[in-house]
């Protein structure tokens, strides 16, 4: 997954992963950063969503879709 999306944010990838791991950081911080690292995008991305508000759902949604139109959803986080 950090291959092919990078970390320093460019591209359309770079920023997904960017994304991510945000709202990883907002869920819990580190602890939740390391509960969640070997699950994939798509777990993440819905587990967020279980918890978001429904102004913050259809973001997920969105980054959900991304991630699928990049192939990278079943990707671990880690």
């Amino acid at each position: 997954l950090g291959d092919r999306l990078g970390g320093n944010g460019s591209g359309s990838g770079g920023k997904l992963l960017d994304d991510v791991k945000r709202l990883l950081g907002a869920a819990g911080g580190a602890g939740a950063t390391d509960a969640l690292k070997h699950m994939s995008v798509a777990a993440v991305i819905g587990s967020l969503m279980s918890k978001a508000d429904d102004q913050t759902r259809p973001k997920l949604q969105a980054l959900l879709d991304r991630a699928r139109q990049l192939g990278v959803d079943d990707d671990k986080i880690a």
